[in-house]
C-alpha cells in the first residue's frame, strides 16, 4: 500500500502542474475555479500524507515525480487533467479496498468525494469524453441466468444467487467481498409461494461493515443493496443537499456511463433522515426514461448517501 499511496501522491502532484498551466491562458474564464481546485489539491495532498505517516509511522517524502507533458494546447492539457482525475479516483478505491482500518476509510471516502467534485465541475464547464470503462447490463444490478433446470432448494441453486449478489455488491459498492473474511451470513426467502414476486435477501456481516442484497427468483436480477459502516468516525461536517445530489450523480455515471442518460432527477421526493436537526442521510429518485424522452414514473433508481461517513448507503431499483 505505500506504493499505492505514493503513487497517487505523485498524480495529484502532476495536476497541481496541469492546473498552472492552465491558469497562464489570460483569457480563462473559469481561473476561480482552477485557482479553488489548485488549493483544495494541495489540501488533499496534505491528507494523503498524514494517511501514510497514521499508517506507517513515517514520513511520505514525494520523490522522483514522473514529469507529466506539458502542452501548450489548452485542450490537450485539460484532457490530461481529466485523465488524471479518474486514475485517482481509481487509485483511491482501489487503495480503500485494502485498507482495513475505519480511521482512515473516511479520510479516503473524503478524497474520493473532492475528486468526484472535480470532475464534475470540469464536465459541466468544458464536456469532454468520459475516460471511464467501467460497464454495468442496462437498468439491472446484476446479468440474469437461466436457473429454470435447477431446484429452488438446492445447494448450486442458492450458492448461484449468493455468487451474483456478492459480484453486483463488489461493483457498486467497491468492496471486495469475496477476498473478505465473512464472520456471519443467513439467508431468508420472502414470498415463497408467489412465483412471480418471490426473492432471496442474502445478509453479510464483515468485521467492517454489514451488507444486505435482494435478488428476484424471476428473473435472477438483484434489485437492492444496502451497507452499513462499522464504527464509523465522523470526520467531516455533515453533507448539504447539494453535495449529496452531486455526489449521487457523480456515482451513478461512473457505474451506469451512458445509460446514466436515461435517468431523470426528481425534483419532487427527497427524503431527508435528521438527527438533532443534523442530516444524517439523503434518499434520492430517479425515474427511467425510454428512448423518445417519455419518463417511466413506475420504473427507476432510489439511492441512499450517508452524509456523515460520505458513502452509498442503499440502492433500489423499482
Amino acid at each position: 500500500m505505500k506504493k499505492n499511496l505514493t503513487s497517487i501522491v505523485h498524480k495529484c502532484i502532476c495536476c497541481n502542474f496541469l492546473i498552472n498551466e492552465l491558469l497562464k491562458y489570460n483569457d480563462l474564464q473559469w481561473k476561480k475555479l482552477f485557482i479553488n481546485m489548485k488549493n483544495e489539491n494541495l489540501q488533499d495532498i496534505r491528507t494523503l500524507c498524514y494517511v501514510y505517516e497514521y499508517l506507517y509511522k513515517d514520513v511520505l517524502i514525494p520523490e522522483n515525480v514522473d514529469i507529466i507533458d506539458l502542452n501548450k494546447n489548452f485542450n490537450e492539457n485539460l484532457s490530461t487533467l481529466f485523465r488524471l482525475f479518474f486514475e485517482i479516483i481509481s487509485d483511491l478505491k482501489l487503495l480503500k479496498s485494502k485498507i482495513n482500518n475505519s480511521y482512515c476509510t473516511q479520510f479516503i471516502n473524503q478524497l474520493i468525494y473532492s475528486y468526484f467534485g472535480f470532475t464534475s465541475c470540469m464536465n459541466y464547464i468544458f464536456p469532454i469524453k468520459k475516460f471511464n470503462n467501467a460497464k454495468i447490463l442496462n437498468f439491472n444490478f446484476s446479468k440474469g441466468v437461466n436457473n429454470e433446470n435447477i431446484s429452488r432448494t438446492s445447494d448450486d441453486f442458492i450458492n448461484n444467487f449468493r455468487d451474483i449478489c456478492m459480484e453486483s455488491a463488489e461493483f457498486f459498492f467497491d468492496y471486495p467481498l469475496k477476498n473478505k473474511h465473512i464472520y456471519d451470513e443467513n439467508y431468508e426467502i420472502f414470498f415463497e409461494n408467489d412465483p412471480n414476486n418471490r426473492f432471496y435477501q442474502f445478509f453479510f456481516n464483515f468485521d467492517d461493515r454489514s451488507i444486505k442484497i435482494r435478488i428476484s427468483d424471476k428473473d435472477s436480477s438483484v434489485f437492492y443493496m444496502y451497507q452499513i459502516l462499522k464504527d464509523s468516525l465522523e470526520i467531516a461536517p455533515t453533507m448539504t443537499n447539494d453535495d449529496a445530489k452531486l455526489f449521487s450523480d457523480n456515482f451513478l455515471k461512473e457505474k451506469l456511463q451512458e445509460e446514466f442518460d436515461y435517468l431523470v432527477f426528481d425534483k419532487d421526493y427527497l427524503n431527508i433522515y435528521s438527527y438533532m436537526n443534523i442530516p444524517e442521510s439523503y434518499k434520492f429518485k430517479y425515474n427511467f426514461k425510454d428512448n423518445l424522452g417519455k419518463v417511466n414514473l413506475n420504473k427507476g433508481i432510489y439511492i441512499t448517501i450517508d452524509a456523515r461517513y460520505i458513502y452509498i448507503q442503499e440502492l433500489y431499483l423499482f
